[in-house]
């Protein structure tokens, strides 16, 4: 009893194995992409980068979609792109951030 016990055991491992591979299988012919595929997608676009001045940036990368008013002590303000955001304090780039799509 106790060996036909371990044949089902291992039919059911083998099962559930051949249908993840099938998963994984369908998932790349219907174009899923991964997380990392994504961001990896994501970092290849030239943004700007911390230091740069907001003269530097508009020569580079154009005028914004849209720009938010400065906030706080020291301001913090903020430029829209299509597919990132530029933070500057005072005249300087702090962070750029990717937009989800």
């Amino acid at each position: 009893m106790k060996r036909q016990y371990l044949g089902y055991s291992f039919v059911a491992a083998l099962m559930l194995l051949i249908s993840s591979i099938s998963l994984n299988c369908f998932a790349g012919e219907t174009g899923v992409v991964s997380p990392s595929q994504k961001t990896s997608a994501v970092a290849h676009v030239s943004k700007p980068e911390s230091g740069q001045t907001k003269d530097q940036v508009v020569q580079k990368y154009g005028m914004p979609l849209s720009k938010a008013a400065e906030i706080g002590s020291p301001p913090i303000s903020k430029w829209h792109y299509p597919t990132y955001t530029v933070y500057f304090e005072f005249n300087r780039v702090i962070h750029t951030v990717s937009e989800p799509k």
